[in-house]
């Protein structure tokens, strides 16, 4: 299973090196199922004149009735809508050319809200940027709804990686072809004499493409670990900085609720006139309560509501007589407040 699999990934390779009009003409077949999947519908029909037939992938899933599969489909050519896939873009080091699927697996975590597993991807350079480094592109189609849509129709998705030429331009659908399982023996049996063929030429160049893949999958490794151990320190400065950073905001945001003593004196005396003694003042938090005497305390309300510091001033007890030409007592709460700043109005 393993040199099977083998062989699949180097035909891709080489298929990818012949020009396109001699690969299509050597992976065409007569014999494909057309899927085609948007949003709760898939489609399909063959290439031998049935009619295209349509169901509803959750009536699929909640009934698990599956439709067999022609005995004789040799390939799938699926066709998914613009919704039914993602396309992402990426820098990766040029190092990561040689073993650009496993680096590009790395980043899918990061590049969207699924795990690599969870994914079915195809990925490649964009030739046209410049620069240092590799501008690449992945298209992603999550594996859970392709294997519920595929497995209604008694067809299995591909478990490895795809190959496209390009990624789809916006609004395009995205087109994915690859061989089915083979159920005629016979005709199984012809193929792994092909490949038997074919197997010299492969192992010589496959033997010098995965030793090069080692190299650049060792010096890939040590670099990936040097960011990750990187990316380490740089999330514990972060985490003490925004630390730092909360307690600064903290210490503010006291300093400015915060009322001095001083501060509130010199208000008192401003406001107050010349005919008024406080006796007894007290500041519990925003409370304030003072005790006085006073010729006018009628109007020492209005006169102390004109302050920015204190609001809510009321008289506490009743106004009462001091004495003969002394005036009289007086007992005002109030609650003190820093006055806003110009910011936050």
């Amino acid at each position: 299973m393993i040199v099977r699999e083998l062989f699949d990934w180097w035909r891709t390779q080489l298929i990818s090196l012949v020009p396109e009009a001699l690969a299509t003409r050597l992976g065409r077949t007569d014999k494909i199922a057309s899927v085609s999947i948007d949003g709760s519908t898939v489609r399909w029909h063959t290439h031998h004149g049935a009619p295209e037939q349509s169901r509803s992938i959750d009536e699929a899933s909640t009934t698990g009735v599956r439709i067999p599969a022609p005995p004789d489909i040799e390939a799938v050519e699926l066709r998914l809508a613009p919704t039914e896939f993602l396309v992402r873009r990426l820098t990766l080091p040029r190092v990561a050319r040689g073993n650009l699927v496993e680096a590009v697996g790395y980043q899918i975590p990061k590049l969207m809200p699924f795990s690599r597993d969870q994914v079915l991807f195809a990925c490649g350079i964009d030739e046209k940027a410049s620069g240092d480094a590799l501008s690449v592109w992945v298209v992603a189609v999550p594996r859970r709804k392709l294997a519920r849509a595929l497995g209604s129709l008694g067809l299995d998705a591909p478990k490895h990686a795809v190959t496209i030429r390009r990624p789809p331009e916006p609004g395009e659908a995205l087109t994915l072809t690859w061989r089915v399982a083979e159920a005629d023996e016979s005709r199984s049996r012809r193929r792994r004499w092909l490949w038997a063929g074919l197997a010299t030429v492969w192992v010589v160049a496959a033997g010098l493409v995965l030793y090069r893949q080692h190299q650049d999958h060792t010096q890939l490794t040590a670099t990936l670990q040097k960011l990750r151990s990187e990316a380490r320190a740089v999330g514990d400065l972060r985490e003490r900085l925004d630390r730092t950073r909360a307690q600064l905001d903290e210490l503010s945001a006291k300093r400015q609720a915060a009322i001095s003593p001083l501060q509130l004196l010199d208000v008192l005396t401003r406001e107050l006139d010349d005919e008024t003694w406080i006796i007894n003042l007290e500041l519990d938090g925003p409370k304030l309560a003072m005790q006085g005497v006073s010729a006018v305390p009628a109007a020492l309300i209005e006169a102390l509501e004109q302050s920015p510091l204190l609001s809510d001033v009321r008289f506490e007890s009743a106004i009462t007589q001091a004495g003969r030409n002394e005036g009289s007592r007086f007992n005002i709460s109030a609650r003190v407040s820093p006055p806003l700043s110009e910011g936050a109005e």
